[in-house]
């Protein structure tokens, strides 16, 4: 049998525990249907920044759900650990805790 032939596997592949095998599996799944990246253009990231900056204003006014509103805007246009803040702070604000 060749060395270049479909079935062939080295001896110590052949031994290999079939928990290694579906670790391979589970990786090369997550390899191959990783989604792309969704690249965000530099108006979304301004109209997100100047939502956020209003947001952010509100909620230091006491107008917790004029910002609550703002700031998700603003995370539907660009993903940001500031948005995530302030929208919690804002929920937790209003008393919208789990």
């Amino acid at each position: 049998m060749s060395r270049f032939c479909v079935g062939f596997a080295p001896s110590y592949l052949r031994r290999a525990p079939a928990s290694i095998w579906g670790c391979v599996a589970v990786f090369a799944l997550g390899v191959c249907s990783a989604h792309p990246v969704m690249a965000q253009s530099a108006a979304d990231k301004a109209t997100a920044r100047q939502l956020a900056t209003q947001g952010i204003q509100q909620y230091q006014q006491g107008k917790n759900a004029e910002a609550l509103d703002l700031l998700q805007k603003a995370e539907q246009l660009y993903d940001a650990p500031i948005h995530l803040i302030y929208i919690a702070r804002a929920q937790a604000a209003l008393g919208k805790l789990v």
